[in-house]
């Protein structure tokens, strides 16, 4: 049977993006139809079409093109109706581009240079506009936008300069370098981290790591970067895990500098550079460096202060998700709580109020009211929604309700505890399986499977072994516990093994 849906017109690309656009937006877009310099000779036929759409709100509305027709009583062809769809397609493209470029000052001087140059304004008239292009420059973030832009302006007035007297810095050859290098170096790192930071987290992403030779030539390049190079130079090594300490370090005062450096600083670069960081410190807690706790909780304080974890006034999810987690775990569960009302209302998505069970959860296993948190956790296991095929949180939970259930027969009555071990039971037997299905990198998927492991194990020793067995068998799981290099939540797996030893 046919997909319905995929013959609505407001699916259609244009009415996409219309459907995104404010009033006031809608009505901007109506006059640039009929703008001289972007349409020197309006598209009648187009302007009625996009007027009919706009009567009743188009993309707004479930209706397929027969539809449309009847209420507007406008009947053309199909191929002449996807004509239509694709000059209104170009037209937005066009007013797109124009409106984010009258919103981007910077962006005006080097193609205001081409316009006077075509126009055959004299070279020394043209140099005065590249010299008012780089004043006007002088203000904006130090980024590879601007280095380009700077290189773009000497291009300009290198390219019209056709004296052989003048040196090569008055002719701005020297800048021309200057800038290409430091827009590369800008760029390159950037990339680089991106690649590093996707590896981490997709183990079969696809990256390119540069060979040995290339990072000592990077390293012996260093003092010639721009900051925001530099900043990406240390941020790299970091996601790398190449001298992680002594580069954080240097990454924190670079991005200091930096930040200082800039008037306009980038929220959207700040918030990469800084989630790097961020990064770092909550694979460190992955690996069960506790040590690692409060100074992700610093960070994350001050990130919340700053405002880069927002999206338009909103938080993103995963955020509200880790530092609410990092409060438990501190053991700041006033904290938690209180942060959980604040911001529980101001989030970017909460999958459909599935986060914020999730999160409702946490805090209650860890105020070990853990037949709650069990309630939450299996009505989420069969939940259907966006939490279905997020894999982090589809682990998370599975983790969180392991733990619950073993923390709960340690307090259950005789009628309850055969059940409660057998659904632990039956989740450890399912839960490899699962782990697989992830695609997880491989270093991740093994450190779900190592808890899982020592999960079974501490089982078995506490409930299974005859209490002869049992205190030896829990010695020799404590040492591998505290010898585990990759071990998800080996804190409290330890915690546990010790208080059964006594």
């Amino acid at each position: 049977m046919e997909d319905q849906s995929q013959k609505m017109l407001r699916r259609r690309k244009p009415f996409r993006l219309l459907g995104k656009m404010d009033k006031s937006e809608i009505a901007q877009f109506r006059l640039f139809l009929t703008w001289p310099i972007a349409n020197a000779k309006p598209d009648l036929k187009l302007i009625e079409f996009f007027d009919h759409c706009e009567k009743i709100a188009l993309w707004n509305r479930d209706i397929d093109k027969a539809a449309f027709e009847k209420i507007t009583k406008w009947v053309m062809t199909d191929n002449a109706f996807d004509k239509l769809v694709s000059r209104l397609s170009k037209q937005l493209a066009l007013f797109a581009a124009t409106t984010e470029f009258l919103d981007t000052p910077a962006q005006h001087a080097p193609f205001a240079v081409k316009y006077y140059e075509k126009r055959g304004l004299e070279q020394g008239e043209i140099g005065k506009k590249v010299k008012e292009g780089k004043r006007e420059l002088s203000g904006s973030e130090q980024n590879e936008d601007y280095y380009r832009m700077m290189l773009e302006l000497d291009l300009e007035a290198a390219e019209l300069s056709k004296s052989r007297t003048q040196t090569p810095e008055e002719r701005g050859l020297v800048g021309l370098h200057s800038h290409l290098d430091s827009y590369y170096f800008i760029l390159k790192l950037r990339f680089l981290c991106a690649s590093a930071n996707e590896q981490r987290i997709y183990g079969d992403a696809a990256a390119v790591m540069p060979d040995e030779w290339m990072l000592k030539w990077l390293q012996a390049m260093y003092p010639f970067m721009p900051a925001l190079a530099r900043v990406y130079f240390h941020a790299y090594h970091i996601l790398r895990g190449i001298d992680d300490t002594l580069h954080l370090d240097a990454f924190q005062l670079q991005l200091k500098d930096w930040n200082a450096q800039s008037q306009e600083s980038s929220t959207t670069q700040f918030a990469d550079l800084n989630g790097y960081l961020l990064n770092y410190y909550l694979r460190k807690l992955n690996t069960g460096d506790m040590e690692a706790l409060p100074q992700a909780h610093h960070f994350y304080l001050e990130a919340l202060h700053q405002q880069w974890l927002f999206e338009g006034g909103k938080l993103y999810h995963e955020h509200f998700k880790n530092l609410l987690m990092i409060k438990c775990r501190l053991n700041l569960m006033s904290d938690a709580r209180l942060f959980h009302e604040s911001y529980k209302n101001a989030l970017t998505d909460n999958l459909g109020g599935a986060v914020l069970d999730y999160t409702e959860a946490v805090i209650a296993f860890y105020e070990k009211q853990f037949a709650t948190a069990i309630s939450k956790l299996e009505t989420l296991m069969e939940a259907k929604g966006s939490i279905k095929t997020d894999q982090f949180y589809g682990l998370d939970m599975r983790i969180l309700l392991l733990k619950a259930y073993f923390e709960s027969l340690r307090t259950a009555d005789p009628k309850t505890w055969d059940i409660v071990d057998e659904k632990l039971r039956s989740l450890l037997h399912a839960f490899p399986a699962y782990i697989a299905r992830r695609n997880l990198q491989r270093t991740k998927q093994l450190r779900y499977d190592n808890f899982r492991n020592m999960l079974h194990r501490l089982l078995v020793t506490t409930y299974d072994l005859p209490e002869n067995e049992n205190k030896t068998k829990m010695k020799e799981l404590l040492m591998d516990l505290r010898s585990s290099s990759n071990l998800l939540d080996r804190n409290w797996l330890i915690i546990k093994a010790t208080e059964i030893t006594g």
